[in-house]
């Protein structure tokens, strides 16, 4: 949920429940790999992230520009995979799936440690067709048809089963700013 200065206070109930339970990713809306992204448990470490990305610099701002507006979303544990996708009208072809390998490295929750080009293939490659299974149904869901997509997923087994959580989809290249 996107949240700004002015409804903070209104949603510090939803926070307190949802931090109760599980840890909560605040981020600016646009940004750049993991740079101001916090892992937050409790309230107070919600109000200090928010804190640092409200009216941070917008990376790669032509115009000088100020987050408005603080990203916050559940945190979902697992492997996170960057699916690359080109559509024509519709019929969509995976470019490229990449495995990320990122860890907690000097204070910091979320460091890339490396990026992996994986195969969806071959036949024990399970997760990774699940991973662009997902991927496509999120991108019809969102009417994407035509041109390029960067979307990122979250994976992790839950009972046996392969569980897939969107992360962020950007009409895109992998690696640009617009």
């Amino acid at each position: 949920e996107i949240i700004g200065r002015e409804n903070l206070d209104a949603e510090k109930r939803k926070v307190r429940i949802t931090t109760q339970r599980k840890m909560v990713v605040v981020k600016p809306p646009r940004g750049v790999a993991s740079d101001d992204v916090h892992l937050c448990s409790n309230l107070a470490s919600v109000r200090m992230a928010f804190d640092k990305v409200h009216h941070s610099p917008v990376f790669g701002s032509p115009t000088s520009s100020k987050h408005e507006r603080v990203l916050l979303q559940e945190f979902a544990s697992g492997v996170e995979y960057a699916v690359d996708v080109v559509c024509k009208d519709g019929e969509r072809k995976v470019a490229a799936l990449w495995r990320y390998d990122k860890r907690s490295a000097n204070g910091a929750p979320f460091v890339y440690f490396g990026t992996e080009l994986v195969s969806a293939a071959e036949k024990e490659k399970e997760v990774e067709r699940a991973v662009c299974e997902y991927v496509f149904k999120a991108l019809e869901a969102l009417s994407v048809r035509w041109g390029i997509s960067h979307v990122e997923v979250i994976a992790d087994e839950v009972d046996g089963r392969i569980r897939v959580r969107l992360v962020e989809v950007n009409c895109r290249q992998h690696n640009t700013d617009f």
